[in-house]
């Protein structure tokens, strides 16, 4: 019985970590930006720039390219709800003005999501104002 028990002890702590775990629609994914605004008011990006966006299960971080500099932020999600903790960007400058722009006001606006919604490949981050449109990508 003795040589059983570090593995029933072994079972039970791995059922505990995973207990604690929770899995959600997002993790694991990865997307690219394809209009952002308010309510029924969305645009697209400026022309030959890209905003991407991945979510980490393994450590709970979601990063990207906002478009000119990489971000990150630590999150939780469920099946529709996200907290999106504060999101740290390198200090790079883009040309034109434009980008940098466009750039802030992601950052700005996924710092206020609050919920998602995924239909077929197409994610939508909101808080009930902003409004991002994603489409998933497969890299």
């Amino acid at each position: 019985m003795l040589k059983q028990t570090p593995l029933f002890a072994m079972v039970l702590i791995v059922a505990a970590l995973l207990s604690g775990c929770s899995s959600s629609p997002i993790d694991s994914t990865h997307w690219t930006l394809v209009e952002m605004g308010e309510h029924d008011q969305t645009s697209p990006l400026i022309d030959g720039t890209e905003i991407r966006l991945e979510f980490a299960t393994i450590d709970g971080i979601l990063r990207g390219v906002a478009g000119c500099n990489t971000y990150s932020a630590p999150y939780r999600a469920d099946s529709a709800s996200l907290n999106i903790g504060e999101i740290t960007a390198t200090r790079m400058h883009c040309e034109p003005p434009e980008i940098m722009a466009q750039e802030a006001r992601y950052l700005s606006a996924l710092s206020r999501v609050t919920r998602f919604a995924i239909d077929d490949d197409t994610l939508t981050l909101t808080d009930g104002m902003i409004v991002l449109i994603l489409e998933r990508d497969w890299w």
